[in-house]
Parts: C-alpha cells; sequence; structure tokens
C-alpha cells in the first residue's frame, strides 16, 4: 500500500480526496480506513504528502519540509532546515506549539506554518471571556493568537474569568484546534495567577495534585540503624556545602583529606531515590517538570518543599542519606582509583560562594575552621585543570593564569563525578547527556572570521577533536583575544541533549560517556540514574526488566531535552511578566527607542529600559503598508520606515496576558531631522540663487 500511494503522488500537481485514494487502491471496505489513513499520516510524517484544511491530500511542493518548531530562550519560533535557522512570525504559527512536528513553506521573505502535523507539547493556558454574552476562550501569553474551540460540554463547565489549562490536538474543527480540558486553575482576578498560567502553558505547575502529598505523607524520613549499617558512615568527615547564599536545595556536599601519598576527594549527593521509585506519584509529578525552575531569586521545585528543601537537602547538622563517589589522586593529581557508595553523612557547614572567595582569595576569611579544607580544594582542583582531565571552553578556563572560583570548584568536582558515573554504568541502562560536535561549516567559517586561522579553515582534519578549540584558546595573544575567540567559538556549539546511548560530548571532551547524576532534587536524568543504581544494588535485572527500562528511559531521555529548552523560556516569560508588574504603572510615559523589527501589521521598538510594539494603527498617520523590502510606507505621506529609525513613542499599554508592552508612536525622529536638513539646505539655496540673482 506504501508504495502504490507514494507512485500516486510523485506527481507534484496531485490533489486528491480520501474518498478516491480508496478507490485508486481498489479499497471499499470501511474496516480498511484506518489502516489507509495510518499510511498516509506515516507519508505525511516522511514529507513525502499532506492533507491540507480541506481533507484533500496533495504532494509536498519543493519549498516545503516537514520538522520540529523551536523556540529561542526568548520565545521566538523557528526552524532548522541545514543548520540554517529560520524564524517564523507568531501570525504564521497556524496555531503550532514549540516541538510540534510541522508542514512548513520557505519563501523568499517569509517562512509559514502550513499544518500541525504532530503534537509534542500540547498545552495550551486559556481565560474564559464573555464576549456579545457568549463564553469564548482567549489563549493567554505565547500562544495568544492561536484559535481554539472546545466541546459544548466543556464550556458549560467553565465560567466567564475562570483561567484553565487544556490539552491542544492537532485537529482541527471550523478552522479552530479542539482543546481538552485538563483542569481549572483559578480566576483571572487571583493574585500570581499569570505567573502560574505562564508556568502551566511551560509543563511547570507550582501546585502538586493531592496524590502526591499522600504520598509525601507515608514517607518515614527517619534513618535507622539498620539502614546506616548498609551504608559507608562518612559523618565524621569535615563536609560543607557550598551554593548560592539563598538556596535551600543543596543536594551536593564535599570532603577532602589530603596525606603523604595523595587526595581523597569526596563528593556527596543526596539519595533522593530512596525516597522516590520509579513508577511512584511523586516520581511521575518530577516527571512532569523534569526540572525544578529557578527566576527572580524564587524556585518552582521538581519535588515538593518537604522533600527537596527538608528530607533530601543536605541541610547542616542534619544525618542525611547519600551516595558518595570517592576519588583519590596521586600527590600530582592523577585519578588513581575511585567508587560509588551508598552513605550516611552529616554536613558540618552550609557555605556560599562569595564567602568562599573571600576565604581563598583575600584577607577577609569568613569560614577559618574550614580555611585547610578549602585551600585544599583549591589545591587539587588546579592539578587537576593542569592535567587536562576534561576541557571547557571559556577564557577563564584557558587561562594559563589559575583563578580560583567557587563556583568553578564546585562545578569542576561536579563534572569529575558525573563522568566517573557515566563510566560506571557503561554496560547499564544509562541516561547519557551528549554534546554534538559542531558543523564543519559552522567551523570553518568561524576560522575564516579569525583572521589569524584562516588558513586553518583549509586544513580541518582535526575538526573532530576538542583540542582545535582548545589550542586556539590557548593560543591567543592577549586576555582580550582570548574572550573574543571563545565567544566565536562558543558561538558554533549545538546544543546538548540527552539520550539512551552514549554520543560523546564536545565541549568536555569525553568521547567515553557523560551523565547528570550530581542534582537529583532538580533534575529528573539524576533521579533516574540514582534509581537505576539502587536497582542493581539490590539484583541484577532480567532481559524483560532491562527492554522495558531501555524503552522508558528513551522516552524519558526526549521529554528531558525538551523540558530543558521549555525551562528557559518559561524562565524568561516569568522574568518578563514580573518586569512588567514593575513598569504597569507607567502608562503614558513617553521615551526615544530604536525600531528593532519590522513584522506584518507591527513593528518592535527597543528603548533604554523597555522594548514592546507598536502596531500599525498606532503609527502617527497610521495608513501603512509593508514593502516586498522589508520596510513599511505611509500610503499617504510616502514616509518610509526601516529598521534602525529613532522614534518618540508613548506607553499605551502594558498588557500581562499578553506579556507585552504597547506603544503608540509621538513622531520619527530619524525623519523629522532628515527633512528638517533636507528644509534647511532648500532654504540655503534659495538664499543663494536670490543673492546671486542680485
Amino acid at each position: 500500500m506504501r508504495d502504490k500511494l507514494i507512485n500516486l503522488f510523485k506527481d507534484t500537481q496531485t490533489a486528491i480526496t480520501f474518498k478516491n485514494i480508496k478507490r485508486s487502491l481498489s479499497i471499499n471496505k470501511k474496516h480498511l480506513d484506518a489502516e489507509v489513513r495510518a499510511v498516509l499520516k506515516d507519508l505525511e510524517l516522511e514529507g513525502i504528502l499532506f492533507e491540507d484544511d480541506n481533507g484533500v491530500f496533495k504532494s509536498v511542493p519543493s519549498n516545503f519540509f516537514v520538522t520540529e518548531l523551536k523556540s529561542t530562550r526568548k520565545g521566538l519560533r523557528f526552524i532548522e532546515i541545514d543548520d540554517n535557522r529560520f524564524y517564523i512570525d507568531e501570525a504564521n504559527l497556524n496555531g503550532a506549539l514549540v516541538f510540534d512536528k510541522v508542514l512548513v513553506s520557505i519563501d523568499k521573505n517569509k517562512t509559514s506554518v502550513v499544518k500541525v502535523i504532530e503534537r509534542a507539547f500540547s498545552n495550551v493556558v486559556c481565560e474564559v471571556a464573555l464576549i456579545d454574552g457568549v463564553k469564548i476562550l482567549k489563549p493567554l501569553n505565547s500562544n495568544k493568537k492561536m484559535k481554539v474551540v472546545t466541546g459544548s460540554m466543556t464550556m458549560k463547565k467553565l465560567n466567564p474569568g475562570d483561567v484553565a489549562l487544556f490539552s491542544a490536538s492537532s485537529n482541527k474543527f471550523d478552522g479552530r484546534y479542539e482543546l481538552s480540558l485538563v483542569k481549572k486553575i483559578g480566576k483571572i482576578t487571583d493574585d500570581n495567577i499569570m505567573n502560574r498560567a505562564v508556568a502551566c502553558s511551560n509543563g511547570f505547575d507550582p501546585v502538586f495534585e493531592d496524590k502526591s502529598y499522600e504520598e509525601l505523607e507515608n514517607i518515614d524520613g527517619h534513618i535507622s540503624e539498620e539502614e546506616i549499617s548498609k551504608r559507608e558512615d562518612y559523618r565524621k568527615l569535615v563536609t560543607f556545602t557550598i551554593d548560592e547564599q539563598e538556596c535551600l536545595d543543596m543536594d551536593d556536599a564535599i570532603s577532602i583529606k589530603k596525606n603523604r601519598r595523595g587526595y581523597t576527594l569526596y563528593v556527596h549527593i543526596a539519595h533522593v531515590s530512596h525516597y522516590v521509585k520509579l513508577g511512584s506519584k511523586l516520581f511521575e509529578e518530577a516527571l512532569s517538570r523534569c526540572t525544578s525552575l529557578y527566576y527572580d531569586n524564587q524556585v518552582m521545585p521538581m519535588l515538593p518543599d518537604k522533600l527537596s528543601k527538608d528530607l533530601c537537602s543536605l541541610n547542616e547538622n542534619e544525618d542525611k542519606l547519600a551516595r558518595s563517589v570517592v576519588m583519590r589522586f596521586d600527590l600530582d593529581g592523577n585519578l588513581i582509583n575511585y567508587k560509588i557508595v551508598k552513605s550516611v553523612i552529616r554536613s558540618d557547614k552550609k557555605m556560599n560562594y562569595d564567602d568562599v572567595n573571600k576565604s581563598l582569595n583575600s584577607t577577609d576569611v569568613v569560614y577559618p575552621e574550614y580555611l585547610n579544607e578549602l585551600k585544599l580544594l583549591r589545591e587539587i582542583d588546579k592539578k587537576i585543570i593542569n592535567k587536562n582531565s576534561f576541557k571547557l571552553f571559556s577564557a577563564q578556563d584557558m587561562s594559563s593564569e589559575y583563578k580560583c572560583s567557587s563556583h568553578n570548584l564546585i562545578r569542576d568536582f561536579m563534572i569529575m563525578a558525573n563522568h566517573l558515573v557515566a563510566i560506571s554504568m557503561t554496560d547499564k541502562p544509562c541516561i547519557y547527556r551528549n554534546q554534538p560536535y559542531p558543523s564543519n561549516s559552522k567551523i570553518k567559517d568561524t576560522l575564516l572570521n579569525l583572521d589569524k586561522y584562516a588558513n586553518s579553515a583549509n586544513n580541518l582534519s582535526n575538526i573532530n577533536s576538542s583540542h582545535l578549540y582548545e589550542s586556539l584558546i590557548r593560543n591567543a595573544s592577549s586576555k582580550d583575544q582570548m574572550i573574543f575567540i571563545s565567544n566565536m567559538l562558543f558561538s558554533t556549539l549545538r546544543l546538548a541533549y540527552y539520550s539512551e546511548s552514549n554520543e560523546g560530548h564536545f565541549s568536555l571532551g569525553f568521547d567515553d560517556g557523560y551523565v547528570h547524576f550530581t542534582s537529583p532534587i532538580r533534575r529528573i536524568s539524576d533521579l533516574v540514574i540514582s534509581n537505576i543504581l539502587d536497582m542493581y544494588d539490590e539484583g541484577e535485572l532480567n532481559d524483560k526488566d532491562l527492554e522495558g527500562l531501555t524503552k522508558f528511559i528513551r522516552e524519558v531521555s526526549v521529554r528531558a531535552s525538551r523540558m530543558e529548552r521549555m525551562a528557559e523560556r518559561c524562565q524568561c516569560e516569568l522574568e518578563n511578566l514580573n518586569f512588567l508588574k514593575m513598569i504597569s504603572d507607567q502608562v503614558g510615559a513617553v521615551m526615544e527607542g530604536y525600531i528593532e523589527e519590522i513584522h506584518e501589521g507591527y513593528i518592535v521598538v527597543r528603548c533604554k529600559y523597555v522594548s514592546g510594539i507598536i502596531n500599525f494603527e498606532d503609527l502617527s498617520n497610521n495608513n501603512f503598508k509593508m514593502l516586498p523590502s522589508g520596510r513599511i510606507k505611509n500610503k499617504e505621506n510616502g514616509r518610509i520606515y526601516k529598521v534602525g529609525h529613532k522614534l518618540e513613542v508613548k506607553i499605551k499599554d502594558v498588557s500581562l496576558s499578553d506579556g507585552v508592552v504597547y506603544f503608540s508612536e509621538i513622531t520619527n525622529l530619524t525623519l523629522d531631522e532628515a527633512e528638517s536638513n533636507k528644509n534647511k539646505e532648500e532654504v540655503s539655496n534659495d538664499e543663494a540663487k536670490l543673492k546671486r540673482a542680485i
């Protein structure tokens, strides 16, 4: 059937209904409809054909592509074709959501979503509004232009002013996407309802379900002597945590000792999987979020506070269950051996990055009783860096002059622990943290832009090695050049992602595997790996268990990678929302700004402290049209606006539901100045003519 359908649509002009497709295949039985549609769906996903809004199947033109819709941290939507990025205006998204599989058309001046083929992330938050006595759904925030509808029975359950979370299908009804109600989340008049709307639309509901709290109540936080007897007891070690000042979910702690033969470094990680098992309701809640969300000194935790801040957090002067990665180094910083063990620890001190920096780099010692241990950490870290145990592409890391930063200390030790856990799991199901090699074309373009290294662009034999990047940074002639080169190279790096298979981590130089293990309170991958280690501690898994676990890991990896991107976007939206709240009393304020972008129907203006949009109707003499050049022209007076023009604008509205500042234009200062200069020149010319005539 597949081959017959492909042959049927070889002609790019072909357009045929489902009924005629069945007739062409000589299929007349109703019960075979589902089978035919399944094959058509597969071919649609492969970009061979597509079904339009009228239910007619067509061949895919050469400028149409099936791909995944992506988003920048600031919410700009784009697709990538052959390493080229194409941005899509909100007006041309056609109801597509981030990570959806979409069919797009790429024309000279515009990229548009033709169709949503498959939903990947379906969350849509809507307000129930009353328009002319009729209840309608109004999508909020980043999906506000999406046309939606839900069933009449659902609408009866909702009242004007309700804000609810829905799941969007890829099916349309009368040109609108069908929504299914997930749950009500509040009223539009509730305090902080827009914060929750932003969080829920990105998959980060700050409210945990009742079943999770019921499960939480049954967790016994007492550490019995029997449990301690099964573990390494490290409570007598000098142990401390180093985090941000306001941190309350501490999932890693450090101990270090030195003798005449070398160093022993202990990285203690909270044993969260002792309390949160795969398949539990608490784990399902964690999987729905995949990560804790941090913004504006606030946190939306992956796990409830009782776990993240109490039972699992490595709080000062409390016995805690942990897994410890114990590393032994010789006096030169060479790793001799390591082990990963269940342990019980007791943190002696909660430290913060700033005060550790003071203690190590100034005479203002904040932690005098722990200064010896802190100096040992700095000592071993410097030796490890000098041994090139791993690579990190930043000017600070590559500088020949080692400078201690408490952030770097903790980062370096966590990277080492993660790498060793990855090696220990080589023969086990695992979630790897991979980063692909940069594309040859991007590296070549970058080398050509670095004039001094232009010749290297013609000899890329070492392109599949981080040593190329390392040598470019290390050979810089100055710190400024080092930073410049580092930033240029950073722009070529691809995004890291999670996978069930090891593909290597380019930036760190780990081809033998890297994982995320050290933050199980706030990352799902770390929690899953901890659970897998528990399973192996309890006994070998049979083939059926391994097959199921591998499939599960594959699904978690995809979701964790996506939710990482969603977290970045959500953080940006929440920070923007809080900023809008701060300036909501500035409506009417006049300021100057520059045209940053021009779109069909509106322009984006960036002022010193705020950026926003001006709809065409809010431009002075509002009769504007878009030109093929990407500029806009006033039909009445012929004035042409372009990117870079300086405008005087007034804040018209600060919309929390749209997440946007709306301006109205007072005048185009760039054109005013140009016209003024022209008039002065004409007057001057006229005076000169008159003088000559006299």
